[in-house]
């Protein structure tokens, strides 16, 4: 069904609020100085490259109730530190600063490169945080729903009002006695401390439950409010994103190798009146836990606080020991259900669209003296279909041998489940079934009558399926297979028209059954000629020429020594000078067995790599014996070669893709494996063939995206942050991909600038005058001979790149041109030919249902009639879901998956003057580019330019990153 609008979960002020008060607590400028020397001896640097250690003070302060948001040590002029509506007493605060000097700064380290710092040391430190100096600040705000703005039209604002706004919405919702119902279910919602980022996070208790086979599952609904800023929108939008969270619901439930947990903790201190002082019904207080040495505690020292603070005795051992009695104990206690925790929690993830629709009802009609919902209208365009982007090759149902099978005679569960789908479809055509415009209501009845009749023949002639007869079958297999010649050529053709007339792809294989099993899929994918199906040798008599002008060359080694570990020891986390050397050493090991085998190489080369996943390499298990033992491991991802083999193949001038030896669907991932291989060596199905309004239509458009590599301390070799900026261009008129980033003077090839980036990428740090060079790069490259002055459509995603480039934030972002000067000092340039369009999604992008007084998926453009150049992009029902009814009930069927498609905000940040009024024609191309790439039928993120762009992050040196929390 298509609706002509969607609610997003979002709300704006209709008028005015009354003043509000709060108090804000700055950190004070003395003790940071101290702790800095502190930090900087303790590390043995020089003060100047001294940060200050906030994670284990952040997760401290997460145990007092009362404050509303934590900030920065460092804040802007104006903002806070602590943010709480009421002064909360000192004492309390200066224990838990207390607990932070101790942890961070202990006299002797438990790592041994550290320096132990001493009592009088320490207490020198406390002094600057005594009660006396930690001085609560009154602030009184009013909000209005007319707010001033800046030059381009966006609504102007503090940081704090980030901070007091989404408060001030979550207390409506969190009102004593205050109940929600989603599918009969009450909920009442609690406060806690968002995990990241601005806003509020309120928890739903009593947890819900789903018994399957004796076992009872627990889970609550989250809502986390977020303020966000629009680009020419004259007033903020306050989103309210519904989820799930699970809790660990099985004794002796047992923490991931890979993460730990929180356990959100519903209880008053004994000095709980006093810091929790508004009596916010009861408020969830949130406590890391981890595993250390196999056996799961409290993270960062918590226990002592825990204790300290008088809130828990209990242990994490205990509380996985009987998690469902820790939920409903005194105080309640949920431990955060995560991936890979065991046994699996058989509720799964998502809140689907008809609960939350019945929630955000709920919730607007709480909020309705003060705050409205936010609308949007469906934007019907029409411009000129840009050619399909994807290899539409229909996988095996059951393996390469057997690619379709015969349908077997329909049971009557089947038979019930397709009678229950077509009675939608039923009824989806009576809802559809309306009045028309000077239609009379004779002529409608009829039409209706006419209408049921027929739903009433088909339901008479619906019947479970027979069984297919032999000859059916064969029918059906010839037309099979006559497609798959078609899609077979198609793809021969788009690898000639975009990489040339040879393809070598070079196999290395670990397993000789899953080698036979990819030698299959390129031969179902392409096409070989006079190759027996299933026979290894026969596929390996190379090479094969095709009609279409493409000879391909396949060579088959085998792994070996090249998938062993890194030569790093597992005791300990290696220095950056340990880390080079060894990823060097396996690099100059791939370098050696390609120069060997160079004789053998043509045209184009993809090396195909069958190698163990990350989690494979993650820990070490041994015992003093050196043998496996599954109950003590070494947390030790630094040994993954994965990065360095990559890296040695591109040193050599080769992409790569790598496959994992699972034997699950394997024929399915090999064909995906196959073809994302092809995309890294630039291959297109076709041109885009895109068209802009006022442009003549055979004048090629440039369709760029521009990426933001960014290289982490943690991931980095050389252990420094870095960024390096990448440009990706396609032709609306030729296969042709080509990139640019800094280190290159002019356009190179997809595939070779994918070898070339960790060479030569020149990186930049995340200072000004780095800043400052990324910018520049930026727009030389905008002044391009290719570029310049020619039909060009710029996109980038507004989370990657808007601090280094900060005319893509909301408040600088303008039509009178592009800026590359300091935030707040544009000096506006003017770009003939080009537009840019930047994108925005995830958390800054609001959840939505379809108002029709029913839920469902509609793919498409919507835009807020209060702005003119923002729209929101829909992409169509994930293949994964498609077996899934719309009208889904989290309540009613908690065991069954939700993935909703998420809204993708689409602002067309500059435009040429003949562009005014073809707005929607630049959202409409956008939203187009997002549909298909090569390997993947659904929307991506965001347009395949940008798309290709992003994926460059893999041959840029990174080590594989810690696990990092996040919610369901």
């Amino acid at each position: 069904m298509v609706y002509p609008k969607i609610r997003l979960c979002a709300f704006r002020l209709k008028s005015d609020l009354p003043p509000q008060e709060f108090f804000g607590l700055k950190f004070p400028d003395d003790a940071k100085q101290q702790i800095r020397r502190l930090t900087a001896k303790r590390d043995n640097k020089a003060i100047e490259q001294a940060s200050l250690p906030v994670k284990s003070l952040n997760r401290a302060l997460r145990l007092a109730p009362g404050l509303i948001y934590i900030g920065k040590l460092s804040p802007k002029p104006g903002e806070f530190w602590l943010y709480s509506p009421h002064q909360l007493p000192k004492k309390p605060l200066s224990a838990i600063l207390s607990y932070w000097i101790d942890t961070e700064f202990p006299e002797e380290p438990s790592n041994k490169r550290k320096v132990g710092i001493t009592a009088q040391e320490r207490q020198l430190a406390m002094s600057y945080l005594s009660a006396e100096k930690l001085v609560w600040e009154r602030r009184e705000v009013s909000y209005t729903k007319q707010f001033t703005t800046y030059p381009n039209g966006t609504a102007k604002l503090s940081g704090s009002d980030f901070i007091l706004l989404p408060h001030i919405l979550a207390k409506e919702l969190t009102k004593p006695g205050l109940k929600f119902e989603v599918d009969g279910e009450k909920l009442q919602f609690y406060r806690t401390i968002p995990s990241s980022g601005q806003g509020a996070e309120l928890i739903s208790w009593q947890p819900l439950n789903y018994t399957e086979d004796g076992q009872t599952y627990y889970y609550s609904i989250v809502l986390t409010v977020r303020m966000v800023q629009e680009p020419d929108l004259h007033y903020p939008r306050l989103d309210v994103k519904p989820s799930i969270r699970r809790w660990l619901s099985v004794n002796d439930s047992k923490l991931s190798k890979n993460h730990g947990s929180n356990a959100c903790i519903r209880a008053q201190l004994n000095w709980g009146q006093a810091l929790n002082p508004e009596q916010w019904t009861d408020y969830f207080l949130s406590c890391r836990m981890v595993l250390k040495k196999g056996v799961a505690d409290w993270d960062e020292n918590l226990a002592i606080l825990l204790k300290k603070l008088d809130i828990l005795s209990v242990t994490p051992q205990q509380l996985l020991a009987n998690p469902s009695d820790a939920l409903s104990g005194n105080p309640n206690i949920g431990i955060a259900y995560k991936e890979g925790m065991k046994p699996k929690h058989k509720v799964a993830k998502g809140l689907p669209t008809t609960n939350t629709h019945e929630l955000l009802r709920q919730i607007a009609d709480v909020l309705k003296d003060c705050w409205q919902p936010i609308d949007c209208q469906r934007e019907k365009y029409q411009t000129d279909k840009q050619s399909s982007q994807f290899f539409d090759l229909k996988k095996p149902k059951k393996s390469f041998d057997e690619p379709i099978i015969r349908k077997k005679a329909e049971s009557e569960k089947q038979f019930a489940v397709r009678k229950k789908r077509l009675l939608r479809k039923h009824e989806t055509e009576l809802n559809k079934c309306t009045k028309k415009k000077r239609e009379s209501e004779s002529d409608y009845q009829l039409r209706c009558q006419e209408l049921l009749k027929k739903q009433e023949s088909e339901r008479l002639s619906w019947k479970p399926e027979p069984e297919e007869t032999q000859a059916d079958f064969k029918v059906r297999l010839e037309q099979f297979y006559q497609e798959r010649r078609g899609e077979q050529a198609t793809l021969r053709r788009a690898i000639r028209s975009s990489i040339g007339e040879h393809l070598t792809i070079w196999i290395w294989y670990i397993n000789e059954e899953n080698l036979v099993e990819r030698l299959k899929a390129i031969q179902y994918c392409l096409g070989l000629p006079n190759a027996e199906p299933g026979s290894r040798d026969t596929i390996l008599s190379c090479p094969y020429s095709f009609p279409e002008g493409l000879t391909v060359t396949i060579c088959v080694d085998e792994v070996a020594g090249l998938a062993q570990r890194l030569d790093l020891s597992p005791e300990f986390k290696p220095k950056s000078t340990e880390r080079e050397k060894a990823i060097n050493k396996r690099r100059g090991e791939v370098a050696d067995l390609v120069q060997h085998s160079q004789s053998k190489l043509r045209g184009k080369v993809g090396v195909w790599f069958e190698l163990y996943d990350k989690k494979h390499w993650k820990f070490v298990e041994r015992n003093n014996e050196g043998k496996e033992n599954e109950t003590k491991y070494k947390l030790a991802p630094w040994g993954d070669p994965k990065r360095a083999i990559r890296l040695g193949f591109a040193d050599q001038g080769l992409v790569s893709q790598f496959i994992t030896p699972k034997p699950k669907s394997y024929c399915q991932k090999a064909i995906c494996s196959l073809i994302d291989l092809l995309r890294s060596l630039g291959v297109r199905m076709a041109p885009s063939d895109i068209t802009l309004p006022h442009v003549d239509p055979d004048t090629p458009i440039n369709e760029v995206g521009l990426w933001l590599v960014n290289r982490t301390s943690e991931t980095s070799a050389d252990a420094k942050p870095k960024t390096i900026p990448v440009i990706v261009k396609m032709s609306s008129r030729t296969a042709e991909i080509t990139a640019i980033f800094p280190g290159l003077e002019s356009w190179i090839p997809y595939d070779e600038a994918l070898t070339r980036i960790n060479k030569e990428g020149k990186g930049f740090t995340n200072d000004v005058k780095s800043k400052a060079k990324i910018r520049t790069f930026i727009q030389q490259t905008l002044n391009k001979k290719e570029l310049r002055g020619k039909p060009t459509l710029l996109y980038c995603l507004a989370q990657n790149i808007r601090q280094q480039w900060t005319w893509l934030q909301d408040r600088q972002i303008s039509v009178e041109g592009l800026s590359f000067a300091e935030r707040d000092q544009p000096v506006f340039e003017k770009f003939p030919g080009l537009r840019v369009i930047r994108l925005r999604s995830g958390d800054e992008t609001s959840e939505w249902f379809g108002m029709d007084g029913k839920s469902g998926f509609i793919t498409g453009l919507f835009r807020n009639l209060d702005n003119d150049r923002v729209f929101f992009s829909l992409g169509n029902k994930s293949s994964t879901m498609s077996s899934i009814p719309n009208n889904l009930s989290r309540i009613e069927q908690p065991e069954k998956p939700w993935v909703h498609p998420s809204l993708v905000e689409i602002t067309i940040g500059y435009y040429q003057d003949d562009d005014k009024d073809n707005l929607l024609d630049l959202a409409a191309i956008a939203h187009e580019s997002r549909h298909g790439v090569l390997q993947y039928e659904d929307f991506l993120e965001v347009p395949r330019v940008l798309h290709y762009a992003k994926q460059m992050a893999d041959y840029v040196l990174m080590l594989d990153d810690d696990y990092e929390l996040s919610d369901d």
